[in-house]
């Protein structure tokens, strides 16, 4: 699925860190790193568990008016004027994200959590995010753009 044009201008977009073919924001993607990073330390630091559970999913406009992304406006219109499919297709990968988490968070209350599983289950937080990641930079299957597509997008 391409995106269809938009009304931002492509260089305003670049400069605020927000992919001009997509009208989405990598920053975003940010509040689910976070929580990947603690589930892959938290075998060397079990204390890490407390943040994992405090974690709570966030829209993607919370997550702009709650940061201190200096473009945070910016980056909520042009979520909103993104095309439909890209935008289904970035939520969809986002929900698959916070389910995860989730689904974590609940083993860890239960115990179901088998030690030295961690690195897994942030592995696949991090595949995940990946997905999540190609939507933003137009590619759904998360993945497929190599360096020079992804630097070409802020040129």
């Amino acid at each position: 699925m391409s995106a269809a044009p938009h009304p931002f201008d492509p260089a305003l977009l670049a400069a605020a860190n927000i992919c001009p073919a997509t009208g989405l924001a990598t920053d975003y993607l940010n509040h689910f790193n976070e929580v990947a990073m603690l589930v892959d330390m938290l075998g060397a630091m079990p204390e890490m568990v407390d943040e994992i559970l405090a974690w709570r999913p966030r829209s993607y406009r919370d997550h702009f008016h709650v940061t201190g992304f200096r473009e945070r406006d910016l980056a909520v219109e042009a979520y909103e004027a993104a095309e439909p499919g890209v935008r289904r297709a970035f939520d969809a990968a986002c929900d698959a994200i916070a389910d995860a988490i989730l689904r974590l968070q609940d083993d860890l209350t239960a115990g179901r959590l088998v030690e030295g599983e961690e690195p897994t289950r942030a592995a696949e937080l991090y595949d995940l995010i990946a997905r999540a990641n190609g939507c933003i930079l137009g590619d759904e299957a998360g993945g497929g753009a190599d360096q020079a597509d992804i630097d070409a997008l802020f040129d």
